[in-house]
């Protein structure tokens, strides 16, 4: 097994990056053991070496443009520069009764955005995520998806091969869509807070 090779195929492939992205995620309860978690912690040395200890959305994305030739494959960032990015949370009902939408919104400046993750906690037991799609800031992201890995956790990640968000730009990064708890349909309002933020997102501001 080397560096960028979770899945251990003796190759770096989109697989490797799919593998990497949901580990991130956790989208489907997968269970890495150690050499395949170090393997998806891309550094682009060639062997496994963990790069900073955790897996996140660019690190799926360093593997993709690895495959693909790219000179300059490894793209983490761990200590981004977001400190004038702001990170929002806006609530609205939803389409369907008993829905609540929840908007991931940005503002402010800092630098582009190629890859991110975003965590939430929600607070309002019984509450369930139903969708996750991006919002109006879409560079056409390469991989985008959201997952409630356990009961009150939600994660949110994307990565762009080749585009970027602009630095300057503001808007909505995903629209949630959560079923509301059985005992409180009608509810208005539910506890949603940003708990951290990776990659091109690292050091923003989050009210």
């Amino acid at each position: 097994m080397h560096d960028g090779d979770p899945n251990n195929d003796g190759g770096v492939t989109p697989g490797d990056a799919q593998l990497a992205f949901s580990y991130y995620l956790n989208c489907i309860n997968l269970s890495p053991t150690v050499e395949q978690y170090c393997a998806a912690d891309f550094c682009g040395s060639g062997t496994i070496s963990p790069c900073d200890g955790s897996v996140t959305p660019s690190d799926a994305q360093g593997i993709m443009r690895q495959y693909l030739g790219y000179a300059s494959p490894c793209s983490k960032r761990t200590m981004a520069d977001g400190s004038n990015r702001i990170i929002t949370l806006n609530q609205a009902p939803g389409r369907e009764p008993g829905t609540l939408t929840v908007s991931v919104n940005i503002s402010g400046t800092g630098q582009p955005i190629s890859a991110f993750g975003i965590e939430l906690r929600c607070g309002t037991r019984g509450t369930v995520l139903v969708a996750g799609l991006p919002g109006d800031v879409d560079p056409e992201w390469t991989m985008f998806d959201c997952a409630m890995p356990e009961p009150g956790l939600i994660r949110i990640g994307a990565m762009s091969v080749q585009n970027t968000v602009e630095a300057h730009q503001s808007g909505t990064l995903a629209q949630l869509t959560f079923a509301l708890p059985a005992e409180r349909p009608d509810a208005g309002q539910i506890q949603v807070d940003v708990s951290a933020a990776v990659d091109d997102l690292s050091g923003s501001i989050i009210k």
